[in-house]
């Protein structure tokens, strides 16, 4: 009879397979073991990176390992995203973004990424893109600029933060709707775009209020238009588009984490709870209020349906009002 020796092949075989399979559970339960890289796609300095670095400090003292922020900006966030879509699933690389993710799909077909590479972890905030003008044109509203700026469109342009970006869509819509023909000048990142206005090379410019704010004190700039449904209490004398007869710039923006897709059960829902955790905290929390977000610690599923929707209006935003980039 072969029986025991067939008994001792299964035996062999099944504590085989288990062997195999003890490195990813061993992986799975020592995460993390050495340090966490968290990147971001904005340029060092602006809000995103700002928001990164608490959310690190914070994430570091909870992981008992270094959380590193990078800033990797450039082509509208795609070269960080893509870093991170295309990395190893293990929660050694992870991504924190903004607006830029959805304006991507809805505009770029050819990206070095697609969507489905990358797995939404939790979303930390929205937030209202601002309008800011130089006044020195003598414009004191939105009404104000937009019939300067028809009148003498050759002395009028507008900038963003990015080509592709938010600010760019919008001030397209803006252009349409307004009946405007004045140049878009991008830049990378709203800093060099505030300072640009106020310097007065540009006649008015898109950007985080957190960066178009310090400028307004000089006199030579005034935010005079938000995005969004509604005004935002941290500058509760500032209308909506809405407001001013341009119900189409009611998009909002947002920030939130992704990793690669395919990460672990465990590590994505650890990471999920913790940076939760993290944003209705009192320090990330008073951040964001200090910046004009709104916190909105949704979880990796309300996160994942949110960016779904978000990239179908703002493909709808685009078709309707046929924006182009080159």
């Amino acid at each position: 009879m072969n029986t025991l020796p067939s008994l001792r092949r299964r035996q062999v075989l099944a504590a085989s397979v288990a062997a195999m399979a003890l490195p990813s559970f061993a992986q799975t339960d020592a995460w993390p073991n050495r340090p966490v890289k968290l990147l971001v796609t904005s340029t060092a300095g602006g809000e995103t990176d700002q928001i990164a670095r608490i959310l690190a400090q914070q994430l570091q003292a909870t992981l008992g390992q270094p959380v590193v922020v990078e800033a990797q900006g450039g082509a509208n966030g795609m070269l960080a995203t893509g870093t991170v879509a295309k990395a190893a699933p293990d929660g050694y690389t992870l991504l924190i973004t903004h607006g830029a993710l959805v304006q991507n799909e809805a505009l770029r077909p050819q990206k070095p990424y697609a969507f489905s590479e990358l797995a939404p972890l939790a979303m930390l905030a929205t937030l209202p893109i601002g309008f800011a003008i130089n006044t020195s044109s003598g414009a004191n509203s939105l009404a104000d600029w937009i019939r300067r700026a028809k009148a003498e469109p050759q002395r009028y342009s507008y900038a963003s933060y990015g080509q592709g970006s938010s600010g760019h869509v919008m001030g397209e819509i803006l252009k349409r709707a307004a009946g405007l023909d004045i140049p878009h000048i991008a830049y990378r990142g709203s800093p060099p775009a505030a300072a640009d206005l106020l310097a007065g090379h540009v006649s008015a410019s898109f950007g985080a209020l957190s960066v178009l704010s310090p400028h307004v004190p000089s006199g030579r700039v005034k935010i005079v238009a938000l995005t969004g449904t509604q005004r935002n209490p941290r500058f509760p004398d500032v209308p909506t588009f809405a407001e001013q007869g341009f119900p189409a710039l009611n998009l909002e923006a947002f920030t939130g984490v992704l990793a690669p897709a395919g990460l672990p059960k465990p590590i994505a829902n650890r990471l999920t709870q913790e940076i939760q955790r993290i944003v209705k905290g009192p320090e990330l929390g008073a951040k964001l209020s200090d910046i004009g977000y709104t916190a909105t610690p949704l979880g990796a599923a309300e996160f994942d349906a949110f960016l779904r929707a978000d990239i179908e209006r703002w493909r709808n935003a685009v078709q309707t009002n046929q924006i182009k980039i080159d």
